[in-house]
């Protein structure tokens, strides 16, 4: 927030603390001296000679309406409350009430509830001629909301819905050329609804959506237009099942020069492979705006088989859970095989790591680079097991991974944490972690014996 704000601001709090004149808010606009306590509000405050163009930001900086619903940076989604905090700045003078009245983007952003208020009708007027961003909170869309909104479509800069019934199918029958962001993250079956079973195919493409830039669906079949991914700044697809092969799909990623955030969740196993995992192995396909990569329960095989089509940039940061099925030997799989072979190239992020902290539990164990900033870790992989994994807590199993999975970052790393039972009674292993990271100036790592043994000879006598 620039100086100039910040002291509009400063002297907009007067109105808080106490009037000119010991006027109130309620005698300025309730008394029957309204109109000549504002003309004396006007006179006897500096902020009240500032032009429009300086006290319109004010209710911008108080408001989301003045950002793109897609704005946030590491997540596909928006919050879902839209923020009315301006709407108490029209309390301040008439002018201010005018300013707010006559400023169509700040009305753009409504939440419909279950009975439609005063409010967003008011809203959809008011917001005229600007694109607006419509979400739906608590409820699913009905025939009551399509009546009002159907002539606002053309306007439809975004859309969440958080429940899902067959009547909203019909505004993706209509074009909606202002449409950015989408997000469906809900599915309700109810009377209105799909029969159980049936995944809605909302037929997304370039056609009637021009100007996607962000698309986080839940249960949703999948888009297949190049043209729609191609414009795609965001994608989230959970549950999605998609009529592309494998390499199709990452073809359709790579050929998106804008995207910067990936979040698939029990996806990759819907695509079909073609093979891919038994062809002759082509260079992977390089994602080069990419910044986010989450991949959330997927079986281990696909989420490595994806890792081994793809390059990420150097900033991109990864977040891989993979989860163990019933039936599969938990024993032989692991962290590493996660990996693409051609790692150091596919994720050369991982050689300038300077934090790694393993985590074994009964379930599962983890590998992460931020320990106590899990929100801002920029490599975090786990795999998790549906019962008691026969690991059961084994450190062993997790240090091998650190060795394998953060050697790039042997020269950088310096600080190590291992988390859970450091009950591993093989010095080597430990002689093996401290020679592979030489240099650790912050290390946490219980009170065994052994780690210490470990550590002495890994580091030559250099740990007391």
């Amino acid at each position: 927030m620039s100086l100039g704000v910040q002291q509009v601001l400063g002297d907009a709090n007067i109105q808080e603390e106490g009037l000119p004149g010991d006027f109130s808010t309620q005698d300025m606009m309730c008394d029957g001296e309204g109109e000549d306590a504002k003309d004396r509000w006007n006179r006897e405050l500096p902020i009240m000679q500032f032009p429009d163009e300086i006290i319109l930001p004010i209710f911008f900086y108080f408001s989301e309406a003045a950002e793109p619903a897609h704005s946030c940076e590491n997540t596909p989604f928006r919050d879902w409350a839209g923020n009315l905090r301006w709407t108490q700045l029209m309390l301040v003078c008439r002018r201010w009430c005018n300013i707010a009245c006559t400023t169509p983007t700040l009305w753009r952003t409504i939440d419909m509830r279950d009975k439609i208020s005063k409010w967003s009708e008011l809203a959809l007027i008011r917001s005229l001629p600007a694109t607006i961003d419509i979400s739906f909170p608590s409820g699913p869309i009905t025939e009551d909301h399509l009546s009002i909104l159907e002539p606002h479509w053309h306007r439809l800069r975004s859309l969440c819905l958080r429940h899902w019934t067959s009547c909203a199918l019909s505004i993706f029958r209509s074009d909606l050329p202002s449409m950015e962001y989408l997000q469906i993250s809900g599915f309700s079956r109810d009377s209105l609804g799909p029969e159980k079973g049936e995944i809605p195919d909302l037929v997304i493409k370039s056609t009637n959506f021009p100007n996607l830039v962000v698309l986080s669906i839940t249960r949703v079949v999948a888009p297949t237009d190049p043209s729609v991914y191609s414009r795609l700044r965001k994608l989230a697809l959970d549950r999605c099942p998609c009529n592309l092969s494998l390499a199709m799909f990452i073809q359709l990623l790579a050929d998106g020069p804008r995207l910067e955030l990936l979040d698939l969740r029990h996806f990759l196993h819907h695509l079909s492979h073609d093979g891919a995992d038994v062809k002759p192995r082509e260079p992977p396909k390089l994602l080069p705006s990419l910044d986010v990569l989450n991949l959330e329960d997927h079986p281990p095989s696909s989420s490595s088989l994806f890792l081994s089509r793809v390059a990420l940039p150097p900033q991109a940061s990864v977040r891989i859970n993979s989860i163990i099925g019933q039936g599969q030997d938990e024993t032989t799989i692991s962290l590493t095989t996660l990996m693409p072979p051609d790692r150091t190239d596919s994720l050369p992020l991982l050689s300038t790591l300077t934090h790694a902290m393993v985590n074994v539990g009964f379930e599962g164990y983890s590998i992460t680079d931020r320990p106590l900033e899990r929100s801002l870790a920029k490599v975090h992989l786990e795999l998790v097991a549906p019962i008691m994994a026969p690991w059961g807590g084994r450190m062993e199993h997790g240090l091998n991974d650190l060795i394998s999975v953060f050697a790039p970052a042997a020269a950088t790393l310096t600080h190590l944490q291992i988390g859970g039972r450091c009950d591993t009674r093989r010095t080597e292993t430990w002689v093996a972690v401290f020679r592979t990271f030489p240099a650790p100036t912050y290390l946490e790592a219980g009170t065994d014996e052994v780690v210490f043994a470990g550590g002495s000879r890994g580091l030559g006598g250099r740990m007391s």
